[in-house]
């Protein structure tokens, strides 16, 4: 397969596709350890907190489904509000 930069691609059409299973979601960190954990709680996290919780659980955690991709990630995201450039 070769892509090109004048390969000429539909509007709309496909170019990738990811399988469900390997992306992260509130959903799948809901189900997770995590996920379950927060439920108990009064009141409960945010989905989209618990999420973050799973992603820092996974980095350090090899059992982890995502664990490669969130160990490859930086330590410090940048942040526009703080780039000192």
């Amino acid at each position: 397969c070769v892509f090109t930069a004048d390969a000429a691609i539909a509007s709309g059409a496909a170019i990738a596709s990811v399988p469900a299973s390997l992306v992260m979601s509130v959903g799948a960190s809901a189900l997770r350890a995590v996920g379950r954990a927060c439920s108990a709680l009064t009141p409960p996290p945010s989905p989209e907190f618990v999420l973050w919780l799973d992603m820092a659980a996974g980095r350090r955690d090899p059992a982890h489904a995502s664990h490669l991709y969130l160990a490859a990630l930086p330590d410090v995201a940048p942040d526009c509000a703080s780039w000192s450039e």
